[in-house]
């Protein structure tokens, strides 16, 4: 009777990872999934908006010169980081 016993703690055991790993995934929460991608979108927006501001009251060239060049890969870092 014992190795029915170990089989079926062996089962039980592959059960419970195959369940925590769907969990793990988010399958087990499409809620949290989509919130976590509207946060991310959400951050993204906000670090474009800094970049924007970056070139805010730019009114000579030697500003130009300095701030521009900035903000551009201040919004290429936020594409590479949570763009999609």
């Amino acid at each position: 009777m014992r190795p029915y016993l170990i089989a079926l703690a062996v089962a039980a055991c592959a059960l419970a990872a195959a369940l925590g790993w769907l969990v793990g995934l988010g399958g087990a929460d499409p809620l949290r999934a989509g919130a976590n991608a509207a946060s991310r979108q959400q951050v993204y927006q906000q670090c474009l908006e800094e970049a924007d501001a970056m070139t805010d009251g730019v009114y000579n060239y030697r500003e130009y010169e300095e701030r521009v060049p900035a903000a551009i890969e201040k919004r290429k870092e936020c594409e590479r980081l949570y763009g999609s």
